[in-house]
């Protein structure tokens, strides 16, 4: 018994790690995705600059960045916290119910 146990968590940190690398993912492919197409790479640029830390020169237009921090960045944010809650609620209802 415990033998599987400790089988169980030495492979969770490459399920952590393959879970973060899918969610960066469909980040990424959500933020490109629309009727606007706006390359990854300039998604990553976009992202990076708006931090202050750092500062690549800007070859993509305006309306694109536009596009990108005032329209698709908070509905990604607004869809990963909104999955998150309905996770939680469900682990919660399943811990509540058993």
């Amino acid at each position: 018994m415990i033998a599987v146990r400790a089988q169980r968590y030495r492979r969770l940190p490459s399920i952590l790690l393959l879970t973060l690398a899918i969610l960066v993912a469909v980040i990424l492919l959500s933020a490109v995705v629309g009727a606007v197409a706006i390359s990854p790479a300039a998604i990553v640029k976009m992202s990076l600059n708006s931090t202050g830390i750092f500062h690549f020169p800007q070859t993509w237009p305006d309306s694109a960045q536009n596009i990108f921090l005032q329209i698709r960045l908070p509905r990604i944010i607004g869809a990963m916290l909104v999955g998150a809650a309905l996770s939680t609620a469900g682990v919660l209802f399943q811990g509540l119910l058993r």
